[in-house]
C-alpha cells in the first residue's frame, strides 16, 4: 500500500510538473496560423485567433519580451521548378539529361550559347504534343 500511495504522488507530481510546458519558439506558416514548439519538443500548429486559448498563451510568451518569427518562404530552385512542372519517371529523367547535354554539345559546336535546364524543357514542351 505504501508503494502505491507512493507511485501515486509521482505520478501527481510529475503531471503537475509537466502541465505547463513553457513555449520554446514560435513561427508563422503559410496558412497564417502559427506553428509552435515547446520546451520538450512537442509541435504544434495554433490558429491566429485571440478567441482560441492557446493563442492567448502565445500572447503571454510574446508578453515576456519573446517573439512569433515571420514566415520565410522557401527557397525554390531551377531544378524543384522542372521538377515540378515537367515531372519525369527516372528512365524519362535519364533521356531528358541526355537529350539536354547532346543539344547543349551540338548548339557549343554551332557557337551558340548552352541551353539552362528550364529553357530547355520549355522549348521540349512546344515540341511535344
Amino acid at each position: 500500500m505504501k508503494r502505491f500511495v507512493l507511485i501515486l504522488i509521482i505520478c501527481l507530481w510529475g503531471g503537475t510538473a509537466w502541465a505547463d510546458h513553457p513555449i520554446a519558439s514560435a513561427q508563422f506558416n503559410q496558412g497564417g496560423s502559427i506553428h509552435v514548439t515547446m520546451n520538450d519538443g512537442r509541435a504544434f500548429d495554433v490558429p491566429d485567433d485571440m478567441k482560441n486559448r492557446h493563442r492567448r498563451q502565445i500572447a503571454e510568451w510574446e508578453a515576456e519580451g519573446n517573439t512569433i518569427a515571420a514566415y520565410v518562404a522557401p527557397v525554390v530552385t531551377d531544378d524543384d521548378r522542372i521538377g515540378s512542372a515537367f515531372p519525369l519517371s527516372d528512365r524519362e529523367q535519364v533521356l531528358f539529361e541526355v537529350l539536354f547535354e547532346l543539344t547543349n554539345r551540338l548548339r557549343a559546336q554551332e557557337s551558340l550559347g548552352a541551353l539552362t535546364r528550364a529553357q530547355f524543357r520549355d522549348w521540349l514542351k512546344t515540341k511535344l504534343p
